[in-house]
């Protein structure tokens, strides 16, 4: 079976090396609970934490409708429990190419 690739890079080789949020998706994952009851209102200091975990499972994000999400599990301490995050790249580095920016 062949590996999986986002743009081009092997699932196994795509590393997280930063988090950024804006104001509306930081209120977004806050406010959780009014979308769905009963649900965990997240801190996006958390979702860092696990997308930013060294043992993190990186793979791709099915259910993203531009197919460029990337969805990590991994652990946060501050939630005290393991956590997903779908995240959709800004920028991607590439081994041996330097920094490659998304246009836009």
């Amino acid at each position: 079976m062949e590996e999986e690739t986002y743009d081009g890079i092997p699932v196994s080789e795509l590393r997280i090396d930063s988090v950024e949020w804006t104001p509306e998706q930081a209120g977004h994952i806050r406010t959780r609970s009014r979308r769905y009851p009963g649900a965990l209102d997240i801190e996006p200091e958390w979702a860092t934490e696990a997308a930013l975990d060294p043992s993190a499972r990186i793979g791709l994000d099915p259910a993203t409708k531009t197919g460029e999400g990337i969805r990590v599990t991994g652990w946060s301490a501050g939630a005290r429990r393991v956590l997903t995050d779908v995240l959709l790249r800004r920028s991607i580095r590439r081994p041996g190419r330097g920094l490659a920016r998304r246009p836009g």
